[in-house]
C-alpha cells in the first residue's frame, strides 16, 4: 500500500496550509486511505467552510497552468 504514495519531501500535516493556484487557502484537516482505490486522499477545507478530498498525487501535482496546484503556505508550516 505505501507504494501508492508519491515521493514527497514532506506530506501534507492536518493543521498545515496551502495556498490553490487560486489564491485561496486551504487547512489539511485529515488524510484518509480510499480503500477501494488503494489512494491516500488530502482531505481540505476552506475558509468558505467547504471540504474537500484530492489525492496526494493530485494535491501535490502541477495544475493544467504548469505551476504547483497547492503550495505550503510557509508562514503557518513549523
Amino acid at each position: 500500500m505505501l507504494n501508492k504514495w508519491p515521493r514527497l519531501t514532506r506530506f501534507p500535516v492536518v493543521g498545515d496550509v496551502y495556498l490553490h493556484v487560486n489564491g485561496l487557502a486551504y487547512t489539511v484537516i485529515s488524510l484518509a486511505l480510499d480503500a477501494d482505490r488503494e489512494e491516500v486522499q488530502v482531505i481540505h477545507q476552506g475558509k468558505d467552510g467547504a471540504v474537500w478530498s484530492r489525492t496526494i498525487g493530485n494535491f501535490m501535482g502541477l495544475h493544467h497552468t504548469g505551476g504547483a496546484r497547492f503550495r505550503l503556505n510557509q508562514s503557518t508550516a513549523e
